[in-house]
């Protein structure tokens, strides 16, 4: 058996440090958060880390028993339970906490709706209205278009541009056209449409501070 009570620092550095970095680090590339300083994530990290040594330690227990005999499958075991496993757990968490049967029961951890709807990455035209009044349309596509994330501030890069009339109707891709960039200084707010809409008078359908 491995025993918990008795292990050195290296090794709690290995089994628990690490892991929960990892865990950490991949949570922070799924939902956006504020910047602070490394010393303020330690304990994070090491909730992560504790918690997925407590998840696998009795896993070590037994998969130690097969080192003399399958050295090559201890060690594999051994890097799934440290660093596989790691990235898993903030993906399955994510996924738990946005499913239907526990959204309406938890604060979800995307902190802003801008974050919500574009980490989506779906295909959609973008409608931008202008402080100036004027609209002006693209289409955005998860392939080339980009959004940025808390804690920055809200910008968006469409990757094609796209003619609209007076009434926000699109109508044609720009020839030659390499996308357009704006900030959120430049508009009030944005309207989204499937990309199964051209032309035609539309109806408000979401929009976005």
């Amino acid at each position: 058996m491995v025993d918990i009570f008795n292990i050195d620092k290296m090794t709690l550095f290995i089994f628990c440090f690490v892991p929960g970095f990892i865990s950490w680090k991949v949570w922070q590339l799924l939902v956006p958060g504020e910047i602070r300083k490394p010393v303020d994530y330690f304990l994070e990290v090491m909730s992560y880390g504790c918690i997925n040594f407590a998840v696998v330690w009795w896993v070590l227990a037994y998969i130690k028993k097969i080192q003399p005999y399958y050295p090559g499958a201890f060690i594999f075991l051994i890097y799934v339970l440290l660093l596989v496993l790691p990235i898993l757990w903030p993906i399955i968490i994510k996924k738990v906490i946005e499913s239907e049967r526990f959204r309406n029961k938890v604060i979800l951890p995307t902190p802003k709706a801008w974050d919500h709807f574009f980490s989506s990455r779906k295909a959609c035209f973008v409608l931008i209205h202008l402080k100036n009044g004027k609209l002006v349309g693209g289409l955005y596509l998860s392939e080339k278009s980009y959004t940025s994330s808390f804690p920055n501030t809200e910008d968006l890069y469409l990757e094609e541009v796209w003619r609209v009339d007076n009434n926000g109707a699109f109508l044609n891709k720009v020839e030659g056209t390499y996308g357009l960039w704006i900030s959120k200084e430049n508009f009030d707010y944005l309207e989204f449409f499937d990309t199964n809409y051209e032309g035609g008078e539309h109806e408000q359908t979401e929009s976005v501070d």
